[in-house]
């Protein structure tokens, strides 16, 4: 049964059999806010216009605070870009990346204090207007120390 937001729900039983109960709250979350403990993240594409079928990429650079063990950087991708290539890079300490449809996970098994840049070579295959949502870069043992972006929108344009 569904129930507005500002409505009640009355819940009764007769009987002595139990009573199972689930219930659900769907909402959208309100616009992510860039924030950052210990770290700070950023990102933007080499070019400011993404057009279908071009490559592009999309830069990412993270500001150590402290030295940190450990980080993993989360990163998504445009709904309409797929990966142009799906190399790594040996540098900054990364030793792993995987790639899935939606989001790019690098993992570095340490940062010192400092400003270190990644890049994801993308190609745009579909036009239109896209949410980009927030990346994100924490330690993963002590995810208390992180830091995420802002909620974008990216513009794919036609030939």
């Amino acid at each position: 049964k569904k129930v507005p937001a500002d409505g009640v729900l009355d819940i009764s039983q007769n009987g002595t059999s139990p009573v199972y109960l689930s219930v659900s709250s769907t909402y959208w979350d309100c616009p992510v806010k860039a924030k950052g403990t210990g770290f700070s993240i950023q990102t933007s594409f080499s070019d400011s216009v993404l057009t279908v079928s071009e490559r592009v990429k999309m830069n990412v650079v993270v500001t150590v605070e402290k030295d940190a063990d450990y980080v993993l950087i989360h990163v998504p991708i445009p709904a309409g870009c797929t990966y142009a290539s799906k190399d790594r890079s040996w540098k900054n300490n990364e030793v792993y990346r995987e790639h899935y449809k939606e989001h790019t996970n690098i993992f570095c098994s340490a940062l010192n204090r400092g400003v270190y840049e990644f890049t994801i070579e993308l190609t745009p295959f579909c036009q239109g207007d896209y949410t980009l949502n927030p990346a994100k870069v924490e330690q993963m043992y002590f995810p208390e120390f992180n830091a995420c972006t802002e909620m974008k929108r990216v513009k794919i344009g036609g030939k």
